[in-house]
């Protein structure tokens, strides 16, 4: 079985959102060999990029907080008030890439990634158009899109994206479906997906 994930997925794992103990087990199927973890080379960049926006923003609040923190120090002092922490964005943003870096490796090891390369980044600016996708949505799309033609359509696939605002178009569900390609909106759902799925098939 084949599960199409993308840039929310490996953002999903890196900061451990609400979804991730979901994801995560989804990434021991593609460890036991149960499945084939499936992701746009570029969802491993994207992450970065996102990150890097965040903390600019952080930073700009940083010094806003700066004022704060000393107010926070003057109150620790007080036994009534030592529970209060210092906010320390530097640290948050170290401790994210870290993780960050850990999930593309493991995505890496036992995943299976798939480049970006000059037809799908031109299939990709006609979809931005004709689907009305965001640059970045539409080369996750294009990207799918070219794999899912190489693959055989008997064979069970899922794409799990908690992006249903890029992906709520009509003719992306039925485009998915031509190529035996189940859309699913979220990591619960997708995982609950994959285990009926992977309980079909003998010595799963």
């Amino acid at each position: 079985m084949i599960v199409y994930v993308e840039t929310n997925y490996v953002i999903e794992m890196a900061l451990e959102q609400e979804q991730f103990c979901a994801a995560r087990q989804i990434l021991q199927l593609a460890r036991d060999g149960k499945i084939v973890l499936t992701f746009p080379s570029f969802a491993l960049v994207e992450p970065f990029w996102t990150l890097a926006n965040w903390e600019a923003k952080r930073n700009r609040l940083n010094e806003q907080l700066q004022s704060l923190n000393v107010e926070i120090k003057q109150l620790q002092r007080s036994g009534l008030h030592s529970a209060l922490l210092e906010v320390n964005f530097a640290k948050i943003a170290k401790k994210e890439r870290h993780s960050l870096q850990n999930v593309v490796k493991d995505l890496l090891s036992f995943g299976r990634p798939i480049q970006l390369g000059g037809p799908e980044f031109e299939q990709a600016l006609r979809m931005q158009t004709t689907l009305g996708l965001e640059i970045m949505d539409a080369i996750i799309y294009s990207t799918l899109v070219s794999d899912l033609r190489r693959q055989d359509v008997s064979l069970p696939k899922c794409f799990i994206s908690r992006d249903k605002e890029a992906f709520k178009a009509r003719k992306i569900r039925e485009d998915l479906r031509t190529f035996g390609c189940t859309y699913i909106p979220d990591f619960n759902n997708g995982l609950k997906f994959i285990e009926s799925a992977l309980a079909r098939v003998p010595n799963s």
